[in-house]
């Protein structure tokens, strides 16, 4: 007769408590090391989500831009253009403009810009009063908007400097944080003004 009814060993106990703790270590680091990845891959996605919020809500405004037949926004001698280029950068001049005034398709004079006195928030000013208009996680190191592909250019109108429609190009460098370090990553994005005859 066979005795089924025999025990565990110590040594059988121990070697099987081995195995659990191997399995369960490795198991743990694979989950940490997932969990990782998931933070640093949902941080760059809010980063991009926010870039790419604010350059279609730039563009979209930019492009229904009417001219300023009066000169009341972009001042009397920037009177019949659609744009003009603001803010150049003062502390070191790089010949850029960091900033962009219209007006609004709904006859409201706008200004987008990037405040260089305010921890460098990227703002929307409606009729003089400014707001942020992405999150201070984000952090812009700068904006520049070149009309019609001269970085020199100030204004810009279906007349001047040429016949086409004008063309605005926006160039925003941003820090992002990337598993526990800063990278530069830059945007671009050119748009043309809407024609509505």
């Amino acid at each position: 007769m066979i005795n089924s009814n025999r025990g565990v060993s110590v040594l059988e106990f121990i070697v099987a408590l081995a195995v659990f703790i191997v399995v369960a270590v490795i198991s743990l680091s694979i989950f940490v090391s997932v969990i990782r990845l998931q933070t640093r891959i949902l941080s760059q996605q809010d980063f991009t989500n926010q870039i790419t919020y604010i350059m279609e809500y730039s563009s979209r405004m930019i492009r229904n831009a009417v001219p300023d037949v009066s000169g009341n926004c972009l001042g009397a001698s920037y009177a019949g253009y659609s744009y003009r280029a603001t803010r150049p950068y003062q502390t070191n001049p790089d010949g850029f403009f960091h900033g962009i005034k219209f007006v609004s398709k709904d006859g409201v004079c706008e200004e987008i810009f990037i405040d260089t006195n305010d921890n460098n928030y990227f703002k929307e000013s409606r009729d003089g009063t400014a707001q942020n208009i992405l999150s201070s996680r984000v952090s812009i190191n700068y904006v520049r908007f070149v009309l019609d592909g001269d970085r020199l250019i100030d204004k810009a109108s279906d007349s001047y400097p040429t016949a086409s429609r004008p063309r605005v190009t926006m160039i925003i460098n941003a820090t992002v944080p990337v598993a526990g370090e800063n990278q530069q990553k830059s945007f671009q994005t050119t748009i043309s003004q809407l024609k509505l005859q």
